[in-house]
């Protein structure tokens, strides 16, 4: 556990400032994109022994950066998706492609 943590260590003091910076492409807010880099650096940590060249550790790094914020970004439009989607629903009492309340079609042979 210790050597994890020296190399997390080292991670950050090398490499925090340039994988905020990668990650705020995906979540625009420092303090949320230090969050994907958070999670990041743990995920990457528990693979250490998948980085090969010492050299490319930034890199590597900057690839659980983006992995993670694109999840990230992903959950976001969903939510976005689902909030809309309840807005035009309750507010507008327009149904939506996404409404679970319109009528199924019954395929032809049932008709």
């Amino acid at each position: 556990m210790e050597e994890r943590d020296e190399l997390l260590e080292e991670w950050v003091r090398d490499h925090w400032d340039h994988l905020v910076r990668g990650a705020q492409k995906y979540r625009g807010r420092a303090t949320t994109a230090e969050d994907v880099v958070q999670e990041a650096l743990v995920l990457a940590s528990a693979k250490r022994d998948e980085l090969k060249d010492a050299k490319k550790t930034r890199e590597w790094l900057a690839g659980f950066v983006r992995n993670v914020g694109m999840k990230a970004w992903e959950k976001r439009a969903r939510r976005q998706q689902l909030i809309q989607k309840r807005y035009h629903m309750l507010v507008l009492g327009v149904p939506t492609r996404y409404s679970t309340t319109s009528k199924r079609r019954r395929p032809s042979s049932e008709r």
